[in-house]
């Protein structure tokens, strides 16, 4: 059988998820063939997440990128896809940004122009489509009521969601075994202590960290932190880690008015795109894990990775954190637009972390967003196919969501 995975850029989570992809289809007897654009394929994040599996598929990057700006992108996402389908023919195909080509497909499929033969079947992950969160307007309602439409006539075989939020709602609209939870691959506790962890990053091992790790940028609530600092609402032992790559206006703060903070080594920070092990040293090191995002829609997968890290988090208040936090007690939410009760938060989530304990059904939410749970539930159908049971240890949504509600 021929499996191709298409994927047009390798930013953001997109790489982790297309190295997850191959790994777990490599011990299957397929062929397997990874397209993806010419601009993907010269990414730092391709070559440092991706290109290591190279053994594992037959790469195929001749899919210039032209796109002139975002909204180009998904077009011309589609237009590579079906370059992709022809050349290859494939018998079992995986998007990874199915929501982001899947309204563009719907919309061809609507006036009657098929994409793909019967025979072939598709499997998409949705991990932002934002069709589930509240809108604002008459033109926001139409514009969300078309977008459902389009994305369900791109009649996909498996539309996976990784927003518990979007997975309910589209639950209940397409039902069935069409409409699946998938795990955030998330990799478990590294066996990293917070000593050795600060140890290998180089800094002291006297100190409490609140760390923010992967995008340091201001959506994050990384000023909000670095102002926290600031003006002394914690303690002087209390510091900020920041691992990842900084926005220009984390940069500028710091090489400011806040340039001080780093002087007096309260601020220490990787400043520049990380590997998934760096990243998971900086969770290792820290006491709290903090995530200041407002208003975002979608999930976020450091939440997931400090859990896994056995650390408390300190997130706002966003639509998936509120939902996912107190469910399974994974630690505590607050907003950064009210800088004297998020100072007051601060204070006591950095210092209750000393104690804090991952609950059971942390414990068992972590499992279920495990990387082999992941390529557990991705590869389902395609080893029904290929006349395999399913992955050993096979975890479902369904089951957590239930013992951890009971």
């Amino acid at each position: 059988m021929k499996v191709l995975l298409f994927e047009s850029s390798m930013a953001g989570h997109r790489a982790v998820y297309a190295s997850q992809i191959v790994r777990e289809c490599s011990t299957l007897p397929i062929e397997f063939i990874l397209a993806m654009t010419d601009k993907a394929a010269d990414s730092e994040e391709y070559k440092l997440t991706v290109a290591p599996l190279a053994k594992h598929f037959e790469l195929d990057s001749n899919y210039r990128w032209r796109a002139a700006s975002v909204k180009h992108v998904p077009k011309q996402a589609v237009g590579h896809l079906r370059e992709a389908l022809e050349r290859h023919k494939p018998d079992h195909v995986y998007l990874p940004w199915g929501d982001g080509v899947g309204h563009f497909l719907g919309l061809r499929h609507l006036t009657g122009r098929r994409t793909w033969p019967g025979d072939v079947e598709v499997e998409a992950i949705c991990h932002r489509c934002r069709l589930a969160y509240p809108t604002r307007g008459l033109a926001a309602k139409v514009k969300n009521f078309a977008q459902r439409q389009s994305l369900t006539a791109a009649n996909f075989t498996r539309y996976h969601f990784v927003d518990v939020i979007e997975y309910e709602l589209w639950r209940r609209w397409l039902g069935g075994e069409q409409v699946r939870m998938l795990p955030d691959p998330v990799d478990g506790d590294q066996g990293i202590s917070k000593s050795a962890a600060r140890e290998q990053l180089g800094i002291p091992g006297d100190r409490r960290y609140v760390s923010t790790v992967g995008a340091v940028n201001v959506k994050k609530g990384c000023l909000a932190a670095i102002e926290a600092l600031g003006r002394g609402d914690v303690d002087d032992d209390v510091c900020l880690l920041f691992v990842g790559r900084q926005d220009d206006a984390v940069r500028q703060a710091l090489a400011g008015d806040y340039r001080w903070l780093l002087e007096q080594s309260r601020v220490f920070s990787i400043d520049r795109y990380v590997t998934l092990d760096e990243l998971n040293l900086g969770l290792a090191a820290a006491d709290l894990i903090y995530i200041g995002y407002e208003d975002h829609v979608g999930i976020s997968s450091i939440v997931l990775r400090a859990a896994a890290a056995g650390r408390p988090v300190l997130v706002a208040p966003f639509y998936w954190a509120q939902r996912i936090v107190p469910q399974f007690d994974l630690g505590t939410i607050a907003s950064t637009r009210q800088p004297e009760a998020f100072a007051s938060a601060l204070r006591n989530a950095i210092d209750d972390a000393q104690s804090w304990q991952p609950s059971a059904s942390g414990t068992q939410l972590v499992r279920f967003h495990a990387t082999n749970n992941f390529g557990a539930n991705l590869t389902r159908r395609l080893r029904e196919r290929l006349g395999l049971d399913p992955a050993e240890g096979l975890i479902e949504w369904d089951d957590v969501d239930a013992r951890s509600r009971s």
